[in-house]
């Protein structure tokens, strides 16, 4: 299991003590990158994304935040800090090292990220979620509580925890992990193998995350499929769309010697084109923009696709039947 930690922090003017917004980049001496999150309801934590396609070494990647407390997941090791708050000022760089401690579960298993206490207006000091497992609502699965403690070390220490004091336990933790090949490096633009390519992969070990991304690449597969039996033209979703963006990120060969699962995100898709000055600062336009060229261009894709699906093969000698 891998551990990780938040660290909180907050962003503060030295002479008046006041929270400030500011954009901040967080890089792991690992070359990873982290993004922060607001850690109250009214906070923002805008993340931004972007790897150069023509220079690999040239990235942006960065989280906006508003005058708010923010914490962010970190793995133990040594991360830099760079903070920026509009051009007029300096940046400010500070180093953080993350150490494993005694409140290891709080930031594991226990983190109550996206989980706000209504009463206080932010996020608890550490949850236990448990999920129903079956319809009758009498057994409940805890959430992310993979281990490799022994079952008696399990029933013990879950017994601590209020609530569970007299928990009957029906089937105890073991550790699993998401496993991803370098999709980049090792499989062609349509997700076939590129020592084989009748073998194809879809879902989460292509490097995606989430349902919906594991889903909408075995959708595509399946598609890519049928077109190369039918001896049709590879045609993959565009560009704009978040299929599309989906696709480009996992077989994109400049990500190949960084590469790491990812899901749907803004900073996935291509910039708004066309926009005026005020237009590209407004935020929110821009990803409505994003929005409705995505699905502009995917409702042509699904047209065209169609027509071409109906049509006679181009060549039935792609068929290993």
């Amino acid at each position: 299991m891998t551990v990780v930690y938040f660290t909180e922090g907050q962003i503060l003017d030295a002479e008046s003590g006041k929270l400030l917004p500011a954009r901040l980049y967080i890089h792991g001496a690992d070359g990873s990158w982290h993004f922060p999150n607001s850690s109250f309801t009214r906070g923002a934590a805008i993340r931004y994304e972007r790897r150069s396609g023509i220079n690999t070494n040239a990235v942006e990647m960065h989280a906006t935040l508003s005058a708010h407390p923010f914490r962010v997941e970190l793995r133990p090791g040594r991360h830099t800090f760079t903070l920026e708050h509009g051009k007029e000022f300096f940046p400010q760089t500070r180093e953080v090292m993350v150490e494993r401690g005694p409140q290891t579960l709080r930031f594991g298993p226990m983190k109550p990220v996206g989980l706000f206490n209504p009463r206080e207006g932010r996020e608890p000091w550490a949850v236990v979620q448990l999920r129903q497992d079956n319809k009758e609502g009498t057994a409940y699965n805890m959430v992310g509580f993979q281990t490799r403690m022994s079952y008696g070390e399990q029933v013990r220490v879950f017994r601590m925890i209020p609530g569970l004091e007299n928990a009957e336990f029906l089937k105890l933790g073991s550790i699993h992990r998401n496993l991803f090949i370098n999709s980049p490096a090792q499989l062609n633009p349509d997700l076939s193998s590129k020592k084989d390519p009748w073998l194809f992969f879809a879902g989460q070990i292509t490097g995606v995350e989430g349902y919906f991304e594991s889903a909408s690449i075995g959708l595509l597969v399946a598609r890519f499929i049928d077109q190369k039996i039918k001896g049709l033209v590879f045609s993959p979703p565009p560009r704009h769309s978040a299929m599309g963006s989906l696709l480009e990120a996992i077989t994109d060969p400049t990500r190949a010697k960084h590469f790491q699962p990812t899901n749907i995100n803004f900073g996935l898709f291509p910039p708004a084109e066309g926009l005026t000055d005020h237009q590209r600062r407004d935020k929110k336009f821009k990803k409505q923009e994003q929005i409705r060229k995505a699905k502009e261009s995917m409702l042509s894709y699904l047209v065209r696709s169609q027509e071409l699906s109906s049509g006679p093969s181009s060549d039935n000698s792609a068929n290993p039947y």
